[in-house]
Formats: C-alpha cells, structure tokens, sequence
C-alpha cells in the first residue's frame, strides 16, 4: 500500500509508459499525484483508463492509449471525478452507460456508497446508500 503509479505494459512485458507522483499536497492533488491507485477500469470505447484514487477520494481518468495513434498520449490527463470519502472501487456498467464508484464515508467500519455517474456528462445518476455499519 505505498504505490502512486500506473504502469502500461505490451503483452510481452515490455513497458510502454507510466505515469503517477505522490501527493505533495494533499489538500490539492494533481492530476498525476496518485495516493493508493486501488483499482482499474478500462473504457475502451472512449480509449479512457479510471483509477480508483484511494486516499485522493477521487477517480480519475486518463487516456489509455489503445490505438497506435494515441498510444504516445497513454496517461494524460482527462477528467476526474471528487468523492466525500476514500475510493475503494471503480467499474463500469455499459447497460446504464455508468461508472460505478464505490465510496467509503471516511470510516473503515462504516457506511459504503455506491455511486452512479453518466460516462458521457459525468453527471451523478444516483447513489445507493448502505445505512448499516460493516461489521
């Protein structure tokens, strides 16, 4: 649990490119200063990798550079998305045309959101509140 970076591999192995800084303020992170990358998602019809920016609470999406014409631009800066609490998953759900952000409310124990958001607006659907503590 120390990284900060994202790293594009060819399915040989080889490394494309990678991108990710710690946090110098986290009061304000940058684009590129990642706290605890917790888990992927790729959108491919938009050549877009999110990032479930864990201690940032927030996700955020860079191109992915899948094409050999955008390849070179893999890891810039795209948009991103700020949550009240720390991001332990991210996902897309291709039939509600959504990311699914799931959100934990600044407690270990207690409550997990998930929450809904238009891939296209980036505009927040919903939210599915859990109202009990994990136990």
């Amino acid at each position: 649990y120390c990284n900060n970076r994202i790293i594009k591999f060819r399915s040989d192995g080889t490394v494309i490119t990678q991108w990710g800084v710690k946090v110098r303020n986290p009061e304000s992170p940058g684009p590129h200063e990642l706290n605890i990358p917790h888990e992927l998602v790729l959108l491919e019809d938009s050549d877009t990798l999110c990032v479930a920016d864990r201690e940032n609470h927030r996700v955020v999406c860079y191109c992915a550079g899948l094409a050999p014409e955008t390849e070179h631009l893999a890891g810039e800066y795209q948009y991103d998305i700020r949550e009240p609490g720390p991001v332990y998953g991210v996902a897309v759900s291709p039939a509600a045309n959504a990311l699914v952000i799931l959100v934990n409310q600044n407690n270990e124990q207690g409550p997990v959101d998930i929450r809904l958001y238009d891939l296209d607006t980036r505009e927040r659907l919903g939210i599915l509140a859990d109202e009990n503590e994990v136990s």
